[in-house]
């Protein structure tokens, strides 16, 4: 081999290994980092979700809580009136009902009826079936996540189990969550996991 070519081949070799030195780099530094990015949730948005779409954006709320290290989704039918499970940084367990209200669209009487003319309210029946499954499973704190409203009976059943018992029941309501999110707004850092 002649020295030109020999030159050639070190500058070839020189070029190729400053080429491929930034993918070495990239994966003897690879961190599994976080997908950071800025998101505006509408209150809109969340009331056109579709159920199993509000309990996977309860989901998300709730693991971007500090508080819990871990977050379960129930399968979607035969859930026993649980949609989440939160686990605590202590190991206890919550249980979560969401309910975003799908808007009905019917005719009475050639009248249609949307959202404005129903009244979406979370009652005691509600609270029951969750209490009922936090019972079985002796989990002590439940809560209920809704696009509507809470219903003065509900109001009363969380008073009485409050006197009369060890279980918590706390409702989060679409100005809770409204709140929640402002909360997070400042921070402009939101968690993306997406499952294919």
């Amino acid at each position: 081999m002649k020295l030109y070519e020999i030159c050639i081949l070190l500058i070839l070799i020189i070029l190729l290994i400053k080429s491929i030195s930034p993918l070495i780099m990239m994966f003897v530094k690879y961190n599994d980092n976080k997908l950071t990015f800025n998101i505006n949730i509408k209150k809109e948005s969340i009331q056109n979700m579709t159920g199993l779409e509000f309990e996977g954006f309860c989901k998300w709320l709730f693991e971007e809580d500090p508080n819990f290290k871990n977050v379960e989704l129930t399968p979607p039918s035969n859930d026993g009136g649980v949609d989440l499970i939160l686990t605590t940084l202590e190991d206890e367990q919550i249980y979560v009902e969401c309910k975003r209200y799908d808007l009905i669209q019917a005719h009475e009487g050639g009248k249609l009826v949307t959202k404005e003319d129903l009244d979406f309210t979370i009652g005691r029946e509600i609270c029951q079936k969750l209490v009922g499954a936090m019972v079985a499973n002796n989990v002590k704190t439940g809560y209920i996540i809704t696009t509507g409203s809470i219903h003065a009976n509900a109001l009363e059943y969380m008073n009485q189990l409050k006197a009369n018992s060890d279980i918590k029941l706390q409702f989060f309501t679409m100005t809770d969550i409204v709140e929640i999110l402002e909360c997070r707004k400042d921070k402009n850092e939101y968690s993306l996991a997406l499952d294919i």
